[in-house]
């Protein structure tokens, strides 16, 4: 009594961590003795769809396999509520139950759930589930080898792969069923017997130490009684051994009112036909079919293993009688399981022939299918290419609409660029001519002093023009896209002061000083796009700057950013020039070229900033100064390159 209480406490503490649990290894289900208390506390459990209620049914089962004859009758039920709970775990220890019920009754069945529960442990590196599902499917590959397992290939792997795990797991349950295939199988694979009875001591300590596992004691000696029939050829008294292992297989069965004690006495009374004593024989193997009558085992093969085994012994005692009555018996049984084939074949004929006439009649749907399928496909063909054409037809005639469209985009921006030319050229071009008048005049005149001022203006006019046609000819060159990006690392300070000189002649043509102020440090730009910028940044302070006004040159570092500020002193700027100079420097707005009377210098700018080079934004303060800020990515202080 102290003992089943013990188990229970054991049970009710693994059912509350077990609570905790997102996942329940196979070792986490305990065997118990007491079934009457289990089930008892199955049905205190209110919510019958609770994955607690779903895990004490399990453990209900597990213990059923050992104590009970009801094994298997709950499956059902726990496959359903394992499927409505989306529990996995639930779901293949159902799978290993099933194997293990119709391990006897239906083999290729009992693989296909073994193979289904092993795959879910084996996920989940569930040793204990692992080594269960590996026993019953070696069990299977040496008794009924047909069944989805060769004899030698498949079963040595799953032996060798249980065998591994004997050193590496700690847990007592895992290391007896390692040791029951051992003793059953280890034989194929290279164990002495030697080897199997020393695991058979292992097996004697454990049990000493662990007696919670005693309801595995049966099988021990079991498979003991099998290491000792291999050896007959050697030892003389193997026959009594075997008896003594299966005498104690039978005597230490966890349940004796189940259908493993029916195969137990069965065992028992064979191993005393080895040494003659057909008397006991008979007595166990009476036992046995009685216990099989009042199990009411529906299983055709053991009334008939059973019977065939008593006329064999009632021949051997010379009653001769009784063995022709168990014969009559054995026949009859025999009629059954034969009747039973043929009423098997003779379904599996009807099944068959039902199969090929739904065949037949779904191959004459498909037939007709088929037909009415080419004529919908010929007219689905005719319909399509009709598509095509037209969709062929539509995309020319949308890619004749977009060359036309860039055409005329093209030739707007020729024109535009025409009149530029013709504008802007056009005063330099009759200043040049003005002031070759006017030179020839003074020559004429021997007015040599002011000839060096009109020199000097011609001299302004000729920067303008040159700027004027630099800007012309990379805008040809932005509009055919054969810009290519080469940066490079270029210093800001000495970058800066190498394009001054050209400027502040021009500037001085017209009084004004251009002041810089630019701190040192490493750009990574396009040192091409980044001249033009400035170039055409100083060129348009000095156009828009008064005689005598100042152009402020900045630059400095910003985070990682290098920063230009060019600003200069131009009264007059309306709102609307204010606004077009804005609009343009803004990622959302695209300006055409010559559109709103803004210069070619601009427009280049604004089409390499597309490009990401760099940042610029346009303000024109209270005080009338115009100020473009040009915010240059990747700048590094001099001293990282030096």
């Amino acid at each position: 009594m102290k003992k089943q209480l013990l188990l229970l406490l054991i049970f009710f503490a693994n059912l509350a961590s077990a609570q905790h649990k997102p996942y329940m290894q196979f070792r986490d289900y305990h065997v118990l003795s007491n079934l009457d208390s289990l089930q008892q506390v199955l049905n205190s459990q209110f919510d019958k769809a609770s994955n607690e209620y779903l895990n004490t049914l399990i453990e209900l089962e597990m213990s059923r396999r050992y104590y009970s004859n009801d094994f298997g009758k709950d499956l059902d039920r726990i496959k359903k509520c394992a499927l409505l709970n989306k529990n996995r775990n639930a779901l293949a220890m159902c799978h290993f139950l099933f194997a293990a019920k119709l391990v006897f009754d239906d083999t290729e069945q009992s693989s296909k759930n073994a193979l289904e529960a092993l795959k879910f442990f084996t996920q989940q590196k569930d040793t204990s589930g692992i080594i269960n599902c590996n026993f019953l499917l070696i069990s299977l590959s040496n008794e009924y080898p047909s069944y989805y397992y060769e004899r030698n290939n498949k079963k040595s792997y799953l032996f060798k792969e249980v065998f591994n795990y004997f050193e590496q797991t700690s847990n007592v349950c895992d290391k007896l069923i390692i040791i029951t295939i051992c003793l059953n199988y280890g034989h194929n694979f290279g164990l002495t017997v030697k080897e199997q009875l020393e695991l058979y001591q292992k097996s004697l300590k454990l049990f000493k130490n662990n007696p919670q596992y005693n309801y595995l004691r049966s099988r021990i000696y079991y498979s003991l009684a099998n290491v000792y029939y291999r050896t007959k050829d050697k030892h003389g008294n193997y026959k009594k051994k075997i008896q003594w292992c299966y005498l104690k297989s039978y005597e230490t069965l966890a349940s004796k009112y189940t259908r493993g004690a029916v195969s137990a006495l069965s065992n028992l009374s064979e191993s005393f036909t080895y040494t003659r004593e057909f008397k006991k024989s008979e007595n166990y193997l009476k036992q046995a079919i009685a216990l099989y009558k009042e199990l009411k085992i529906s299983t055709p093969y053991f009334p008939f293993m059973l019977y065939n085994q008593l006329s064999n012994i009632q021949y051997e005692l010379k009653d001769y009688k009784n063995a022709y009555e168990t014969r009559l018996i054995v026949e009859e049984v025999q009629n059954r399981i034969n009747q039973n084939l043929k009423t098997r074949e003779l379904e599996d004929l009807l099944t068959k022939y039902e199969t090929e006439k739904r065949d037949a009649a779904i191959k004459n749907l498909e037939l007709q299918n088929q037909i009415s399928d080419v004529r919908s496909r010929q007219s689905y063909i005719v319909i399509i290419l009709a598509f095509v054409i037209i969709f062929i037809i539509s995309l020319l005639l949308f890619r004749l609409s977009i060359v036309n469209k860039n055409l005329k985009k093209l030739t707007k921006s020729r024109d535009k660029l025409f009149t530029i030319i013709s504008h802007d050229l056009r005063s330099p071009l009759s200043s040049y001519q003005r002031y070759a008048e006017i030179v020839s005049y003074l020559v004429r005149k021997k007015q040599f002093e002011r000839l060096s001022t009109v020199l000097t203006q011609i001299d302004e006019i000729g920067l303008h023009l040159a700027a004027m046609l630099n800007n012309l000819l990379e805008w040809g060159i932005v509009q055919q896209k054969q810009i290519r990006l080469n940066v490079s690392t270029v210093n800001s300070s000495e970058f800066v002061s190498n394009l001054l000189p050209i400027y502040r002649h021009m500037a001085s043509l017209k009084e004004i000083k251009i002041i810089e102020e630019i701190e040192e440090c490493e750009i990574s730009i396009d040192q091409h796009i980044l001249g033009l910028i400035v170039r055409n940044l100083l060129d348009n302070a000095i156009k828009y700057s008064g005689i005598g006004g100042k152009i402020l040159l900045n630059g400095f570092r910003q985070g990682d950013s290098f920063v230009l500020v060019f600003s200069n002193y131009c009264e007059g700027m309306t709102e609307l020039q204010q606004t077009k100079i804005a609009s343009l420097f803004n990622d959302d707005y695209d300006f055409e070229f010559g559109e709103d009377g803004l210069g070619v210098g601009l427009l280049l700018i604004k089409e390499f900033v597309k490009k990401k080079v760099a940042n610029i934004r346009f303000t024109y303060d209270i005080d009338n100064y115009v100020i473009f800020k040009v915010v240059i990515p990747n700048a590094f202080p001099a001293s990282r390159f030096n």
